[in-house]
């Protein structure tokens, strides 16, 4: 249940950008993007012993790359390139580490 939740809420953080959102950024005549993700996007939150882990699973991985796959392909309707940032990776300053 808490997995969920929480798959929900990350799903949030790409989900907001929408078709509106493509047609306005090409109508502006700028022809690229910038669709930042955290390393946690593509693996799934785990509750163990009420604690949050993070663990790799095929299917999750897919699902995420065909969530991302979908706004690549939706800019890309409209002429704008997506560039994909990386934005956090392991070890950064907000995970603690």
């Amino acid at each position: 249940m808490q997995e969920q939740l929480l798959i929900q809420i990350i799903n949030k953080a790409i989900n907001y950008i929408s078709e509106e959102d493509a047609r306005l950024i090409s109508a502006t005549g700028s022809n690229a993007v910038r669709i930042a993700i955290g390393y946690t996007f593509f693996m799934k939150p785990v509750f163990k012993n009420n604690e949050l882990t993070y663990v790799l699973d095929k299917d999750f991985i897919e699902e995420r790359l065909d969530l991302l796959e979908e706004k690549v392909d939706m800019f890309a309707n409209y002429g704008i390139y997506s560039i994909i940032d990386m934005h956090l990776g392991p070890g950064n300053s907000m995970s603690g580490g």
